[in-house]
Formats: C-alpha cells, sequence, structure tokens
C-alpha cells in the first residue's frame, strides 16, 4: 500500500515523479496472478492497454473491505483486463501488428499518449 500511496502523492498524472514511482510499484503488480490468460491474439495488446489504465486510475483504487490489498488489487486488474479483452473482440483486425508498450523501454511514450 505504501507504493501506492507514494505514487498518488503526486498530483500531475503524466509528471516524471509519478512516473517514477509507478515504475517502482509496477514489478509487484505484474506479479499478480492474471486469470484472464487465453491464448487469443488481442490479448497482449488487451494487458498493454489494461497496465495504462492501471497507471492513469491507480488513485482511484479502493481496498475491498475485508479483503487483503493484493486480493483486491488482483480483482481490480483483471475485471479491467476482462474488459479490454472484450473490446477488442469486437474490433477488426488489423493487416499489421499494433506496437506494445509492454517493455520499459518504452515507458516514456507510455505516458505521453
Amino acid at each position: 500500500m505504501q507504493l501506492i500511496e507514494n505514487t498518488c502523492r503526486h498530483s500531475d498524472v503524466l509528471g516524471s515523479e509519478r512516473r517514477e514511482a509507478f515504475t517502482r510499484l509496477l514489478p509487484y503488480l505484474q506479479e499478480l496472478p492474471i486469470y484472464y490468460k487465453c491464448s487469443a491474439l488481442k490479448y497482449p495488446q488487451a494487458l498493454d492497454k489494461t497496465w495504462k489504465w492501471v497507471a492513469l486510475n491507480l488513485c482511484t483504487f479502493q481496498v475491498e473491505p475485508h479483503k487483503p490489498i493484493h486480493l483486491s488489487l488482483e480483482k481490480w486488474i483483471n475485471e479491467r483486463l476482462y474488459q479490454e479483452l472484450q473490446i477488442l473482440k469486437q474490433q477488426p483486425e488489423l493487416d499489421f501488428p499494433a506496437p506494445f508498450l509492454s517493455d520499459l523501454d518504452n515507458f516514456e511514450i507510455f505516458w505521453k499518449t
């Protein structure tokens, strides 16, 4: 919870301090179980969109009563991933692959979109 609070302490969602704080939190979030794993071609894109959404909406996260924080986070992230998969399933296939922002080398671009 401390890493989340540290991230949310920086009000500028696109600012470098918030980005650095989220970068420290991200490895812990990525260790949480992801339940909606599937072989769909659009899964990497849905997962990428989910992490972007988490970064932008982290400060709205609330721990569910009587649940440990990690279980609340799992549910919160997995629900969003499921939504992203449903949205992408309804979109037509592209003739070329869309770029992914999963690796941290592209993290700068991630924050500017």
